[in-house]
């Protein structure tokens, strides 16, 4: 039987990252995570501080979500086995890949401040990379499970 008469859910695909677009939100996956590690802010009070992804979760939680949804996104995309199942994990995949994006939005509409002491926040290249893997993840995402050119 062709694989294109077959329905959705028992077109079985191969397991390997590579194909049918998994490979691009695997890149953005690794990009991600490797940004939540780099330089995120620069916060210049009377001290300057060098602030990473890492540094934000641990002053306030809610950043950690960044790292958590690019670690879940490689197994949920990768782990599907049939066409179906990849189509339909797209929804949840387009918003996990948005976390970051949001999260950086939030972060630049309410910036550190302190009631006494003027406060000033420089956006470094990790937060621009963050950025850029999360556009990249959310584009890869809603593309998932489209074939290549033939």
């Amino acid at each position: 039987m062709l694989w294109e008469s077959l329905p959705l859910g028992e077109r079985v695909i191969p397991l390997s990252p590579i194909s049918h677009g998994r490979a691009l939100l695997t890149i953005a996956a690794i990009l991600g995570c490797t940004a939540y590690f780099l330089p995120w802010l620069d916060v210049h009070a009377p001290d300057t501080w060098r602030i990473h992804g890492v540094d934000l979760g641990r002053r306030i939680l809610w950043p950690h979500a960044v790292l958590a949804a690019w670690v879940v996104i490689v197994p949920t995309a990768v782990s599907r086995r049939s066409l179906g199942g990849l189509l339909a994990a797209r929804a949840v995949l387009v918003t996990l890949a948005l976390v970051p994006l949001v999260t950086l939005a939030v972060l630049g509409l309410r910036p550190p401040k302190h009631l006494l002491v003027h406060v000033e926040v420089t956006w470094l290249w990790g937060a621009a990379l963050e950025a850029f893997a999360s556009i990249l993840g959310v584009f890869a995402a809603i593309r998932l499970g489209r074939r290549g050119r033939r």
